[in-house]
């Protein structure tokens, strides 16, 4: 501000020929809104950046289809190659339609599942308050009650419906400690189990796609998101 401008607006001290003390005052404000403006500025443009980094980071997150090696692979877990999605699991037919109708978990499951996943599947196929193996792909009853699985260590209450809960929300992004111990239950299961079906039908001399053989067998590894080649 200029002189004329200083005594126009009574920030002028005639006496002492210099600005008035409410000059250096008004001269701190302007400072100080200066910088609350740079550092406005600046938290925008660190959002900004923060915003494009996470979309970035959740679009790595997304699995990609190899359709030769008939998987899903994942950016971030390579070792984790599920031949299934959670809802191409649900379409073929799995749980005894029952995975979220079961009453002994005592949970609302919606509260403990990823929303993109409720939106596009049909969960009517996955909350029957009975279990029917006519549900199944199968058409058997295939896997352990709920308080097996409670005794056996295996439920956490992240999760708390077990690994197709833990899947479908780590298949949509989300990434928790949890991870390593789901993915290392998914190997050891499908190893052993694929393990076992290959030799039954090396055994009986019948190609591993003859469905007749070992039908829940199948139904648990498609239980594992797992079919075998």
């Amino acid at each position: 501000m200029s002189k004329i401008d200083l005594i126009e607006e009574d920030l002028w001290d005639h006496y002492s020929g210099l600005p008035s003390p409410l000059w250096y005052q008004y001269k701190k404000q302007q400072e100080d809104e200066e910088d609350d403006t740079d550092d406005s500025n600046n938290a925008t443009i660190i959002l900004r950046k923060n915003k494009k980094k996470k979309k970035k980071y959740m679009e790595s997150l997304i699995p990609r289809y190899d359709p030769n090696l008939r998987v899903y692979l994942f950016q971030d877990s390579p070792g984790f190659t599920p031949s299934y999605s959670p809802i191409e699991m649900v379409e073929a037919g799995v749980f005894g339609g029952n995975y979220f109708g079961n009453a002994e978990v005592e949970k609302d499951w919606r509260e403990y599942v990823h929303q993109e996943f409720i939106d596009a599947c049909d969960t009517n196929k996955l909350i029957s308050p009975q279990y029917n193996k006519r549900l199944n792909k199968y058409g058997v009853v295939c896997g352990m009650d709920y308080q097996g699985w409670l005794d056996s260590g295996w439920i956490h209450e992240q999760d708390p419906y077990g690994w197709f809960n833990w899947y479908i929300n780590f298949y949509y992004g989300r990434r928790s400690s949890d991870d390593d111990r789901q993915i290392s239950r998914w190997r050891s299961f499908v190893s052993r189990h694929s393990g076992m079906l290959r030799s039954i039908c090396l055994k009986k001399k019948v190609h591993l796609s003859d469905e007749s053989i070992s039908p829940k067998t199948r139904q648990g590894l498609l239980h594992w998101s797992y079919i075998i080649n």
